[in-house]
């Protein structure tokens, strides 16, 4: 599961809502389609029982 996060805690988006089989992946994260502030977000991911977090800033 991918998803983003504001700066507050808000989910904003969920990229991917699936169980993914093993191997390598790649997803289009487009701020400007989904109408993103300019400003601070976090990516989480999970993997597993494990939790990946991200931060990214969109200038």
């Amino acid at each position: 599961m991918i998803k983003v996060f504001d700066a507050t805690g808000r989910d904003i988006e969920t990229v991917v809502n699936s169980m993914q089989t093993v191997g390598e992946y790649h997803y289009k994260f487009d701020s400007q389609k989904n109408n993103y502030k300019v400003g601070t977000y976090i990516i989480q991911m999970m993997v597993n029982k494990s939790v990946y977090l991200k931060k990214i800033i969109i200038e």
